[in-house]
C-alpha cells in the first residue's frame, strides 16, 4: 500500500514481549516493570493481524521483543507464520543469548529469513558492563554455530561513549572470517532526556567515524549496492573480507522518505513512527470481536497516516514525542 506520502509501507515489525534477560541501559530503564502475560497479544491474534496486514500489501514480518525467546511457545509461533500461504518473509531479532544449537537447527529447517544479533561490543567485561550479563561465550557460540549451518546473520552494534577502537578492531577481524553483515547503529535517544539532543560523546559514534578509522587502517570501503534485507542499512564490501559492514543511521542520515515500516507492541498498539507517541490499538478491536475489514481498516489508517519524518536529531518542543523505553516499543 501507499501512505498519505506515497511511500511503500510493506514492513511489520512486531514485539512478542517487552520483557527481556538482559539489562542494556539504553534500552530500558534500570528498575524495569514488564507486562502481564494476559497483557500480550496472543500468538493466534498475533498471527491473524499477519494474514490481514498481507491483504493491504505488507509481506514483511520482523519479530523482535524485549527479547523474543524469553516468551514461551516461540519457535511454534514461528513456523506458522512462515508456512503462511501469502509467503510472508519472517526474519528475527535478539541478543543471541538463548540461540542454543538446537534453536539454531529449528530456525535452518523452517528457512528463517534473516536473524539479526544485538552485539555491542566483543569485550567479555565491557559486555557484562553494557548488558548486565556474563552471558558473551553463548552469544559468540550462537554467531559460529549459526555462520556453520549457513543461516543469514546480522550483527546490530550500537555505537556507545564506551566503544572503543579495540571494539571495531575485533568486529573487523570477526568479519573478516565469517560471513556477516555487521551494521553499526547510531545510537538514539528513546524514552529518556527527550527534551535536548543527544550529546555524541564517544570515541564512535557515527559511521562517518568507523569508516575514517578502517581507512586508517588501509581497508577500502566499497559500497554495496546488494539487497540484504528490508530495512534501511547501507552496506560496504571490504575486499578479502568474508563478511561486511553496514551503516544504520537515522540522526545524520534519515531515511524518512523511504520509509517502509509500522510498528506492532506486544500490547497490540501499531506505531506508524518510532519517534511519536501516536499509536492505533489493535487488541481491544480483536477483543471485542471484531471483523477482518475493521481490522484491516485500522492498520491501513495506521499504516496511511505515517508522519513524514522523525526528529531525533532535534526535537522539536511541544510534539507529541515517545516516552517509553525500546523494550516497551518494540526492539
Amino acid at each position: 500500500m501507499q501512505d498519505c506520502l506515497n511511500r511503500t509501507i510493506n514492513y511489520m515489525r512486531i514485539s512478542v514481549t517487552d520483557s527481556c534477560n538482559l539489562r542494556c541501559r539504553y534500552c530500558m530503564p534500570s528498575d524495569p516493570s514488564f507486562l502481564p502475560s494476559d497483557s500480550l497479544l496472543t500468538f493466534e491474534e498475533l498471527l491473524r493481524i499477519c494474514r490481514v496486514s498481507s491483504c493491504i500489501g505488507i509481506r514483511h514480518f520482523k519479530i523482535t521483543g524485549g527479547e523474543p525467546f524469553v516468551r514461551p511457545g516461540l519457535l511454534p509461533f514461528l513456523s506458522e507464520l512462515k508456512n503462511q500461504d501469502f509467503n510472508p518473509q519472517v526474519t528475527i531479532t535478539t541478543n543471541g543469548t538463548l540461540l542454543t544449537e538446537e534453536t539454531l537447527h529449528f530456525l535452518k529447517e523452517i528457512s528463517i529469513d534473516g536473524t539479526n544479533i544485538s552485539l555491542d561490543t566483543l569485550n567479555r567485561q565491557r559486555f557484562c558492563q553494557i548488558t548486565g550479563s556474563d552471558s558473551f561465550p553463548a552469544v559468540m557460540q550462537a554467531i559460529k554455530t549459526g555462520c556453520a549451518l549457513g543461516l543469514p546473520l546480522k550483527i546490530n552494534t550500537v555505537l556507545l561513549p564506551e566503544t572503543k577502537e579495540e571494539d571495531i578492531e575485533k568486529f573487523l577481524c570477526l568479519i573478516k572470517e565469517l560471513p556477516l553483515a555487521l551494521r553499526f547503529i547510531t545510537r538514539m535517544d528513546i524514552g529518556k532526556n527527550m527534551d535536548a539532543p543527544l550529546k555524541e560523546d564517544g570515541r564512535f559514534s557515527t559511521f562517518a567515524q568507523v569508516a575514517a578509522f578502517c581507512e586508517k587502517k588501509g581497508l577500502s570501503l566499497i559500497p554495496d549496492s546488494s539487497r540484504k534485507g528490508n530495512g534501511p542499512a547501507s552496506y560496504f564490501h571490504i575486499p578479502g573480507f568474508a563478511g561486511c559492514l553496514g551503516e544504520i543511521d537515522a540522526m545524520h542520515k534519515k531515511f524518512c522518505s523511504s520509509c517502509n515500516r509500522i510498528r506492532l507492541t506486544a500490547d497490540g498498539n501499531l506505531k506508524p513512527c518510532l519517534y511519536y507517541s501516536d499509536s492505533y490499538p489493535l487488541k481491544e478491536l480483536l477483543r471485542k470481536g471484531c471483523d477482518d475489514e475493521s481490522l484491516r481498516a485500522r492498520i491501513w489508517q495506521a499504516a496511511y497516516e505515517k508522519p513524514s519524518c522523525h526528529h531525533f536529531e532535534k526535537p522539536v518542543k511541544g510534539d507529541a514525542r515517545e516516552k517509553h523505553f525500546m523494550n516497551q516499543i518494540g526492539g
